[in-house]
């Protein structure tokens, strides 16, 4: 009655872990979709901006050898695509558990056997016996040796298996969309150091010419006062300005080298000088996009590519965790020689063969499986709250971008109208110095409201150029 009341406790805790296995396998995470904006919008075009392969979009030729030089040599880049080896050696490993595991197997062991056990009165009794010859009597120590194969697989009846390789693949393409938004984010980050590089050097060309303006005009000072047509009040004016705009000089050649620097370090490469065109007010970037650009397009940049596979890789992962509370059928087996002496080993006497086959199902270990759950469980949360974060992230990116463009085209056009004014009013003041009809005040303003405003135009320049590198990222081109 006993042994058959304990049978029945077992039968008892076995459904019992079954059906609350099954309980918690049909439990699955409910989220909200997620909702693309209405639309966007840009003034200009024709041709879709994220389908266009970076060396259409950027013209210059040194630029494009300098993208090709990161490519080849950035670090992030030789990291991401390590990442993806990473990635592709777990999804070997996952498919390799979805099948048997098969070893070649050569074991020897050795056991004294102690008189009072059960196999040690049995092995004595049994070499009395007058049936068993010397050769097979049971040697004490006893000695065993096994040369052949054993096999264990589990029987995948849930999926658990199934769905781990699915993740692993998922986390595979993940890896391999992360590479495609590291290279897009390399030929961004190149671009946009390298107009910057243009529009210092454009500013450094205004600057210089503006010194050496600036000295003539402190000469003519000087000898205006030696004539008696200026005092030393305009001559200190003069100088200081002199002195400021060398000033300047110098900050701008130190700024040229701070970016020199960090486009060589994303090349791959230690300080050196940096190779470039003379700058030009003409666009170096082909400006054809399209006229409406459909939220459905954000779902191409390949960091949101990436964030919905790691989505569906947590989904994988969850489903084999919510498994892990059902039974699992696992079966064994071996064949080969099995012997307790060495000579007769490899005969047809000591042939063996086994199997096994059984079920189980977790009855002490609900705290860790329950726990691996709930963690699986939070890493899908995380994962769809990662996915909506860069979907927003992405609409900001591309909105902000094109009204920058919009606004800095705005800007360009007032100040070239406004630098061409200025420079008219330089030439005119310096007419009007030396005629006597302007005190050195107006001319010395008239010269700083001009280098000025030739600065602010090359920098406004500059930010739409990098409006243009930005948008172009932001729409997940040049990964190609």
């Amino acid at each position: 009655m006993r042994i058959s009341g304990i049978v029945h406790k077992i039968k008892f805790l076995v459904l019992f872990s079954m059906l609350y296995g099954c309980h918690t396998y049909n439990k699955a995470p409910q989220y909200p979709s997620i909702k693309l904006p209405e639309g966007l919008s840009v003034d200009s075009s024709k041709t879709s901006i994220d389908k266009m392969q970076w060396r259409t979009f950027f013209t210059d030729t040194i630029l494009i050898s300098l993208i090709d030089e990161a490519l080849k040599n950035n670090p992030d880049m030789l990291m991401a695509t390590q990442r993806i080896e990473l990635a592709r050696s777990f999804l070997m490993q996952s498919r390799g558990s979805y099948l048997p595991y098969i070893s070649a197997d050569i074991s020897a062991s050795t056991n004294k056997l102690g008189e009072y056990t059960a196999d040690g009165v049995g092995n004595f009794d049994s070499n009395l016996s007058s049936n068993v010859p010397d050769d097979k009597k049971i040697p004490s120590p006893l000695t065993d040796y096994f040369m052949g194969l054993r096999s264990s697989w589990e029987i995948d009846i849930w999926g658990k298996l199934r769905n781990l390789r699915r993740a692993a693949y998922a986390r595979f393409v993940a890896s391999e969309k992360g590479k495609h938004w590291v290279t897009t984010s390399l030929v961004a980050h190149v671009a946009s150091l390298y107009y910057t590089l243009l529009a210092y050097d454009q500013e450094l060309m205004i600057i210089q010419k503006n010194v050496e303006l600036q000295k003539e005009i402190l000469e003519t000072i000087k000898n205006l006062k030696e004539a008696g047509k200026a005092n030393e009040l305009a001559i200190k004016q003069s100088t200081a300005q002199y002195m400021h705009t060398q000033f300047m000089e110098i900050l701008i050649k130190q700024n040229i080298q701070k970016t020199e620097n960090e486009l060589n370090n994303l090349l791959g490469r230690y300080p050196q000088p940096i190779q470039r065109i003379d700058y030009d007010a003409q666009n170096p970037i082909a400006e054809n996009f399209l006229k409406s650009i459909p939220p459905s397009l954000l779902l191409n940049r390949p960091d949101v590519q990436q964030a919905e596979w790691e989505l569906k890789a947590s989904e994988k992962e969850l489903k084999a965790a919510r498994a892990a509370f059902l039974p699992s059928l696992a079966i064994s087996a071996h064949t080969g020689y099995n012997a307790f002496v060495i000579d007769p080993l490899l005969s047809p006497a000591s042939f063996v063969y086994g199997a096994l086959a059984g079920m189980s199902a977790p009855l002490l270990q609900g705290r860790r499986i329950k726990a691996n759950h709930k963690a699986a469980l939070a890493r899908n949360y995380e994962a769809y709250y990662a996915y909506q974060k860069t979907i927003l992230n992405a609409y900001k990116e591309v909105q902000t971008n094109l009204q920058k463009i919009e606004a800095y085209n705005k800007a360009m056009k007032l100040k070239e109208v406004e630098v061409q004014i200025l420079t008219e009013g330089v030439v005119a003041s310096d007419y009007l110095f030396k005629a006597g009809y302007a005190s050195y005040l107006e001319v010395i303003f008239a010269q700083k409201n001009v280098l000025e405003a030739e600065l602010q135009l090359v920098d406004t320049r500059k930010e739409k150029y990098l409006a243009l590198v930005d948008l172009y990222y932001s729409l997940g081109g040049g990964w190609q």
